[in-house]
Formats: structure tokens, C-alpha cells, sequence
């Protein structure tokens, strides 16, 4: 999974890598007097393309800043721990601090968020 996630973004990057880097550098200038970021890091396309950018930024922009990684595992799926994992080592390999929280979705609020029958479609996965 992480080679396939990793090609995808590396593929992702290279349609318009410059444009990304601009982009986030332009950022970085507006936030001058910002030394700490945190990445929301679900694992997904999105989330990785925007942690690669951001480390190839921290390693060669010549700006100092910190680069922390979270990632929230809502223990939705049967793969979030795949997922939680995957985010892990992407970070290890990045040389990224990573930080996890697992959270339990109550029965009740599925019930209030979604009706009886999406709750327990839901609960039964």
C-alpha cells in the first residue's frame, strides 16, 4: 500500500509540482513569524501529496520551520488500522513527528446523525 500511495503522489506532484511549491512557499512568506505546522494526515492522496510538499519545502526552502503529522483514526473502517500505520511510517520516513488519537464514534450519535437504518448498516460495516 505505501509504494502504490507513494507513486500516486509522485505522480500527483509531477502534473504540476512547481505550481504546489509556489503555492505553499508563497504561504510560508505570508506566515513569516509561523515556525510550527501541523498536517492533518488521513492517509489519503491529498493529505501525503500535501506531507511530501511540505517536507521537500522544510529540506530545501532554506526557511526553518517544524513539521508535526496527525492523524485521527475514528475506527470507522475494518482498514483504519491500516491506515493509522501507513500515516506512521510515512512520517518515520519523512523524518516527520507523528501524533495519533484514536476516537470511538458513539451508537447514539450514528443514531441521530444518519436515522436507524443508516446506524446499524453503519455498525454492521
Amino acid at each position: 500500500m505505501d509504494q502504490t500511495i507513494a507513486l500516486l503522489c509522485l505522480q500527483a506532484m509531477n502534473n504540476s509540482p512547481q505550481a504546489l511549491h509556489d503555492k505553499l512557499e508563497a504561504a510560508l512568506v505570508e506566515l513569516a513569524s509561523t515556525r510550527k505546522f501541523l498536517i492533518g494526515l488521513s492517509g489519503g492522496l491529498d493529505s501525503v501529496v500535501l506531507l511530501h510538499a511540505m517536507v521537500r519545502l522544510r529540506d530545501h526552502s532554506g526557511v526553518a520551520f517544524q513539521l508535526r503529522a496527525l492523524h485521527i483514526n475514528h475506527q470507522l473502517q475494518d482498514q483504519a488500522q491500516s491506515w493509522e500505520q501507513h500515516c506512521q511510517r510515512q512520517c518515520a520516513m519523512l523524518g516527520v513527528e507523528f501524533i495519533s488519537t484514536r476516537v470511538e464514534i458513539s451508537e447514539q450519535y450514528w443514531h441521530r446523525k444518519c436515522g436507524q437504518r443508516g446506524a446499524i448498516s453503519r455498525i454492521r460495516g
